[in-house]
Parts: C-alpha cells; sequence; structure tokens
C-alpha cells in the first residue's frame, strides 16, 4: 500500500503542472490529476473504480495526442488530429 503514495502525488503534480502550464486543454490535466485518485479511492464501489480508471485513460490518451501534435506537411484527416490542431 505504500508504493500509492508516490502514484498518487506523481499523477496529481503532473496534473497541476499541466494545468499551471497550459500545455494542453485543463479537462485534460484535470482528467490526468484526478483519475487515479478517484480510481484508488473507490474502495469497494465497483462504479467509482471503473469511473476513475476511464477518467485516467482519457486524460493519458488526450495527453498522448497533444504530445505528439500533427505530422509537419500533412492535413488533419481524422477527429482525432482535428482535436489536435485545434487545441493548439
Amino acid at each position: 500500500m505504500l508504493y500509492l503514495i508516490p502514484l498518487v502525488l506523481g499523477f496529481l503534480l503532473l496534473g497541476i503542472a499541466l494545468w499551471r502550464g497550459r500545455a494542453v486543454p485543463r479537462a485534460i490535466a484535470a482528467c490526468v490529476g484526478l483519475g487515479l485518485i478517484v480510481h484508488i479511492s473507490a474502495g469497494d464501489l465497483r462504479w467509482t473504480s471503473v469511473g476513475g480508471a476511464v477518467i485516467l485513460a482519457v486524460g493519458l490518451g488526450a495527453l498522448a495526442l497533444a504530445a505528439t501534435g500533427p505530422v509537419p506537411g500533412r492535413t488533419p484527416s481524422g477527429p482525432a488530429e482535428l482535436m489536435v490542431t485545434t487545441a493548439q
């Protein structure tokens, strides 16, 4: 159980850094920072455990899209690429 403290603290600090640095939209930063906290604090409640995992997955997936960015010299072809180009 001791290993959870740095894990939660790391994701929380990453969310705060993304929020303050405005590197990504604030909703993505909130998902990254709070997803693991919701997931772990769920205890035996299945819906909050699954919900926290989904929040974290959405946040990390959107963060990956924002970090990779569009390919230079190519027009966006799908909704994910359009989301990344409009977020920047």
